[in-house]
């Protein structure tokens, strides 16, 4: 359907298999690939970076600073920040060149798109290709979060992954925006039976122990649960260490090694929790309602717009992690948000106790989730098919 269209795919990072949101432009791109489009990324990682050649078959131009060696800074990805103003001019100047020898039809922009962000590579100057923006986190200027997208950025189309994100930004924003959700799903088809469900050996599981996915809120309720046993599984990318210590101050805890399939994860656990301070869009809920288990969620805008079916969402947290997290993370001292995990840890045991011991509200759920995957497929390929029409009909 792309066969011949040329894309440049713009992202500070570029870790594929470090999961999340890196795994995911990984997937947006290999999609174009597939649809017969011609795909280079460019990013500002240097090739020594953790697995940043992994089994990649698209061209990757780096563009990136002499003195950065993430080898010699222990993997330290944030050392690259330091360079943000030198990738910015590098960015501009082979943004420059390439128009000079007209050789894209797209570029696209993913993340860098916030208040110090805002037109990285000064895209509005460039006439030639279509410029289109992706982001999936909101920037921590955002006061009200994604409310205050800003009224003008100029790009031919935004791309974001819910219908909140689209809703949200038009606050201001009367730009063109279209809902492009993740390109890939782990888990295409349901599990065919809940027979076994109560056999399970583990009451809870928990994916990627990060303070912004709800670590925090997770320790809080294997305190307050001694009588559940939980399955805390560590993700891909950023700093997960105390995974490694919570089996040795929890009895009722086991730290989960690694599974070739994760399905086989999930179907370990009758219930998932996903107590998620922010999200891009939250594919878990999916992940593990297709596998049978039970998923308590955070009643976060973004979560309620991408999975509106299915999961158990419990409405605890203050009013300002939904607008911006990160805003609230960096603005609040350590004291009273821990303060705010404690209540809102009696709101959700309450809820989680409750639903457990009710069958029919189990039972409807299940079945809601196990139906929600197969909704989402349909929904990714509309709405992928919506954007070839886009570049289609519109690139230069």
């Amino acid at each position: 359907m792309l066969s011949g269209v040329r894309f440049l795919y713009v992202s500070r990072l570029w870790l594929p298999f470090a999961g999340g949101a890196e795994l995911e432009g990984h997937h947006f791109v290999s999609r174009l690939i597939s649809q017969g489009a011609d795909v280079e990324v460019v990013c500002f990682l240097p090739e020594d970076a953790i697995e940043s050649k992994t089994l990649l078959t698209y061209p990757v131009t780096r563009i990136v600073h002499p003195d950065l060696s993430y080898e010699k800074h222990n993997g330290d990805m944030s050392i690259g920040n330091q360079y943000y103003d030198w990738n910015r001019s590098q960015l501009h100047d082979y943004l420059l060149e390439g128009s000079q020898q007209d050789k894209w039809d797209v570029v696209i922009h993913f993340g860098d798109l916030g208040p110090s962000d805002f037109n990285y590579g000064k895209q509005r100057q460039f006439k030639e290709w279509l410029n289109i923006g992706r982001i999936w986190d909101p920037p921590a200027g955002l006061n009200q979060g994604w409310q205050d997208w800003p009224w003008r950025l100029e790009y031919d189309m935004m791309l974001f992954p819910t219908q909140y994100h689209v809703s949200a930004t038009e606050h201001y924003n009367k730009e063109p925006k279209m809902v492009i959700p993740p390109a890939n799903t782990e888990v295409t088809d349901p599990i065919e039976s809940l027979d076994g469900w109560d056999d399970r050996p583990y009451d809870f599981g928990f994916v990627n122990a990060l303070p912004h996915k709800g670590l925090l809120m997770v320790m809080k309720l294997i305190g307050r649960m001694p009588d559940k046993k939980f399955l805390i599984k560590r993700g891909n990318y950023g700093n997960q260490q105390m995974v490694d210590f919570m089996d040795k101050w929890f009895d009722n805890v086991t730290v989960a090694g690694w599974y070739d399939d994760m399905n086989d994860y999930y179907r370990s656990c009758k219930s998932i929790l996903y107590p998620s301070l922010q999200e891009g869009f939250g594919m878990v809920s999916y992940e593990a309602m297709a596998n049978g288990c039970l998923t308590f969620a955070n009643a976060h805008p973004v979560m309620l717009s991408a999975c509106p079916k299915g999961p158990i969402y419990i409405d605890a947290y203050r009013e300002e992690t939904k607008l911006n997290y990160y805003r609230y993370q960096v603005t609040t001292p350590p004291e009273e948000i821990d303060s705010d995990m404690d209540l809102a840890s009696e709101l959700w045991e309450d809820e989680i106790r409750e639903v457990l011991s009710n069958p029919e509200t189990k039972n409807h759920h299940q079945k809601e989730g196990l139906e929600a995957i197969l909704e989402l497929r349909a929904h990714v390929e509309n709405c992928y098919n919506n954007f070839y029409n886009f570049v289609l009909a519109n690139y230069k």
